[in-house]
């Protein structure tokens, strides 16, 4: 369920409704990662491989937590 709310917000207004919890995991994803790179994180593409790697571990969180029968 990637579009699960991680901070669901009941407005009348969906713009504000907060991250998913996709977007959330992602974010944390790619803090640890920058976080144990440090400032040699600097390549041709190095941005988008990381976004890449953190939305692949935010996606294995989520199956991980759904096949445990947990919903994310």
């Amino acid at each position: 369920m990637n579009d699960a709310l991680a901070f669901p917000v009941y407005q009348l207004d969906p713009m504000h409704a907060g991250l998913t919890k996709r977007e959330l995991f992602a974010a944390m994803a790619m803090q640890g990662l920058l976080a144990s790179m440090g400032l040699d994180c600097r390549g041709d593409d190095a941005e988008n491989q990381i976004a890449h790697i953190a939305v692949k571990q935010a996606d294995a969180l989520i199956a991980a937590l759904a096949k445990q029968g947990e919903e994310p």
